[in-house]
């Protein structure tokens, strides 16, 4: 039986009304990894895939490494 799902909005979450976000500690990053955010975000917003924010629902960068 095939069963068919409902497209998803990766960008949309359902919000719990008076929820708080979860606050962690800042994790600081090697430099190297640093400079590559850096890069990676500066043109991912000159490409218009990324858009400034000051929401306070946000996430750490983790860096995960692509195996070919």
């Amino acid at each position: 039986i095939r069963q068919q799902h409902a497209a998803v909005d990766p960008t949309e979450r359902e919000l719990v009304p008076g929820a708080k976000p979860v606050v962690l500690p800042h994790r600081r990053l090697p430099q190297a990894q640093q400079e590559v955010i850096r890069q990676m975000v500066s043109g991912q917003l000159e490409a218009g895939v990324l858009d400034m924010s000051k929401s306070e629902w946000r996430s750490q960068v983790l860096i995960v490494p692509k195996h070919i």
